[in-house]
C-alpha cells in the first residue's frame, strides 16, 4: 500500500465548503438564472408587442409621405419663391424622398411575410425587433429633412407674402396715380 507522501496534508484538505460559501455560490447561480429569465421575458414581450410597433411606424410612414409630397406640391405650385430657395427644397425634399423610400422598402422586408398567422407574426416580431434600430435610424434622418423642409417651405411662404405685400402696394400706388389724373 502506498501512503500519501504528506499524511498532514491529508487532514487539512477537504471538500466541505463553508456555510457562506455555499450560499453566494447558490446566490450568484440564481441571479443567473434570473437575469436569463428577465432577458427573455423582455425579448418575447417586444416580439409581442412588434405587431403594433409595425402598424405604428406604418402609418407614421404614410403620414410623413403625405407631408412631404403636400409640402412638394406647395412648392411646386408657388411661382414667386426664389429660385435658390427652391433648388434647396428640392435637394432636401429629394433626401426626405430617399429616406422614405429606404424605411418603406425595409418595413416592406420586415413584413413580407405577412402579420396574419401566429408563427409569421413571432417571426416578423423577431425581424421587426432585429431591424428596429435601422427603422428609428432612418426615422430620425428622415425627421432631420423634414425640419429642414418645413423651416425652408415657410421661408418660401413668407417670400411669397412679402412678394405679394409688395404687388399689393405697388397697384394701390398706380391706382391711386389714376384717380388723381
Amino acid at each position: 500500500m502506498s501512503l500519501p507522501a504528506c499524511v498532514s496534508c491529508q487532514e487539512r484538505l477537504s471538500c466541505a465548503d463553508s456555510a457562506l460559501s455555499i450560499t453566494g455560490n447558490v446566490i450568484g447561480i440564481l441571479t443567473f438564472v434570473g437575469a436569463a429569465i428577465i432577458s427573455i421575458q423582455v425579448y418575447l414581450n417586444s416580439i409581442r408587442n412588434a405587431t403594433q410597433e409595425i402598424f405604428i411606424m406604418m402609418h407614421r410612414l404614410q403620414s410623413r409621405i403625405a407631408e412631404v409630397q403636400q409640402l412638394q406640391y406647395l412648392l411646386e405650385i408657388e411661382n414667386d419663391v426664389d429660385r435658390t430657395l427652391k433648388e434647396m427644397l428640392a435637394f432636401d425634399i429629394q433626401r426626405a424622398s430617399k429616406v422614405l423610400v429606404e424605411s418603406n422598402d425595409l418595413l416592406n422586408r420586415v413584413t413580407r411575410s405577412g402579420i396574419n398567422g401566429k408563427r409569421t407574426r413571432f417571426l416578423t416580431g423577431v425581424k421587426f425587433i432585429y431591424r428596429a434600430d435601422d427603422l428609428k435610424r432612418y426615422t430620425g434622418e428622415l425627421d432631420d429633412a423634414l425640419d429642414m423642409i418645413r423651416g425652408g417651405v415657410i421661408a418660401a411662404l413668407l417670400q411669397v407674402v412679402f412678394t405679394s405685400a409688395k404687388r399689393t402696394e405697388e397697384c394701390l400706388k398706380q391706382t391711386a396715380e389714376r384717380t388723381e389724373e
